[in-house]
């Protein structure tokens, strides 16, 4: 079994998925969209992934488009995936 990544690290690609999606997090565990539970496991699936170098180009990328408008997808195979988008279709 691999070892789990730095949690600082992984936590850092977390949020700025989020961002990069439209997502306020704080907003989020204001209104009870999301816990510490939930957020806790976000984060631990994040650093089982065996790949955080493709989220950060894919981040990076992103960075660098000219439309500022949120994306709505992750990175192929993004460990978050479906609970980033739940929340991100949530917060229409």
């Amino acid at each position: 079994m691999r070892p789990l990544g730095d949690a600082m690290h992984h936590l850092h690609l977390l949020t700025r998925m989020g961002q990069q999606l439209g997502l306020e997090f704080t907003h989020a565990f204001e209104t009870g969209e999301i816990n510490a539970a939930d957020w806790a496991e976000m984060v631990q699936a994040c650093r089982g992934c065996d790949q955080p170098q493709a989220c950060q180009h894919w981040l990076q990328a992103q960075d660098h488009m000219v439309d500022t408008a949120p994306q709505r997808q992750t990175p192929a195979g993004c460990r978050n995936a479906v609970q980033l988008l739940k929340l991100c279709a949530d917060a229409r």
